[in-house]
């Protein structure tokens, strides 16, 4: 899927408490899914990490919350799949 940019509503329109529907907007999640790998690796001018210490740390405080996501995430590709675990 490419994402359609006209429709993804920017950032700095959205209250904190809109973050998690921006995720659920196939467009804004397709578009951080293909930009990721940037953000992980894009560094200052001194060389460090601009934005993938952060990224990791929210990571590891909410890393439950974040499992449970993925795990429902990557069973819906599995259901699309007919792909049965049990």
């Amino acid at each position: 899927m490419t994402p359609n940019i006209e429709d993804i509503k920017p950032i700095e329109q959205l209250t904190e408490t809109q973050y998690q529907s921006y995720l659920e907007d196939d467009n804004a999640r397709q578009l951080l899914h293909v930009s990721y790998g940037l953000l992980l690796t894009v560094k200052n001018d001194n060389g460090h990490y601009i934005f993938k210490d952060d990224i990791y740390a929210v990571l590891v405080k909410y890393e439950d919350e974040y499992a449970e996501l993925l795990k429902n995430h990557i069973g819906k590709h599995l259901e699309l799949l007919n792909f049965n675990s049990k």
